[in-house]
């Protein structure tokens, strides 16, 4: 079961009207619908720790999905929200390379849920993410990028259709004198080489249907 259907059933007997509502847009693929929901709650109600969990779940930026769950850890109460926020936060650095960064968010987790249902998982994470871990990944470098938009709607229109079978896609902001670009890339891959084949194999994109960026040059 991935973290995402996990964390869903995790929660499911605590949610509000909103939630419910946005989870079920989220379990039938709806994801721009459902993002624009919890965006819609936390405009009108800003401290709405269930509508900030799911908004940073659905979130195309890790940056913008980092702020929701800090924001929730931030806050009392120290809830299964909590512990799930610190776990994904652990997860995005661990992601991105930032080990020292998820060790610490998972033995925050650890020492403030003991007995916390995301126990197991955690300390499989921290135990990759620790100095001594021989098997760290190498921090990913490329990405595949889909589309280019002037419009972010439509770029999150397009992100949302890869999310329905592929969990590693984001949505960048390239600001201009003429306007921003919004570019959506898949994927974090050690060489050009790996981000091409899973392009041509995985995705099925034709030769001119793609290009492998490279990760910091956005």
């Amino acid at each position: 079961m991935n973290g995402v259907v996990f964390l869903l059933l995790f929660f499911l007997s605590v949610f509000s009207a909103i939630a419910s509502e946005g989870v079920a847009l989220m379990e039938s693929g709806k994801l721009v619908a459902a993002r624009n929901l919890f965006s819609e709650k936390l405009q009108k109600t800003p401290t709405d720790r269930e509508a900030q969990f799911y908004f940073g779940r659905l979130s195309f930026s890790g940056i913008e999905a980092e702020s929701s769950f800090q924001k929730i850890i931030q806050t009392l109460p120290h809830d299964s929200l909590t512990e799930a926020s610190f776990f994904q936060l652990g997860q995005i650095c661990y992601a991105s390379g930032r080990y020292e960064q998820a060790v610490l968010f998972f033995h925050s987790l650890l020492a403030t849920f003991p007995e916390g249902r995301l126990v197991e998982e955690t300390r499989t994470f921290l135990a990759l993410s620790e100095p001594a871990s021989p098997v760290r990944p190498l921090v990913p470098l490329f990405f595949i990028q889909v589309g280019a938009f002037g419009v972010r709607a439509n770029a999150d229109k397009m992100a949302a259709a890869f999310q329905k079978n592929f969990s590693a896609v984001e949505v960048l902001e390239v600001r201009r004198e003429q306007g921003s670009l919004y570019i959506v890339g898949i994927g974090a891959f050690e060489s050009e080489e790996k981000a091409r084949r899973f392009a041509l194999e995985e995705l099925k994109l034709g030769v001119s249907g793609f290009h492998i960026r490279k990760k910091g040059d956005i």
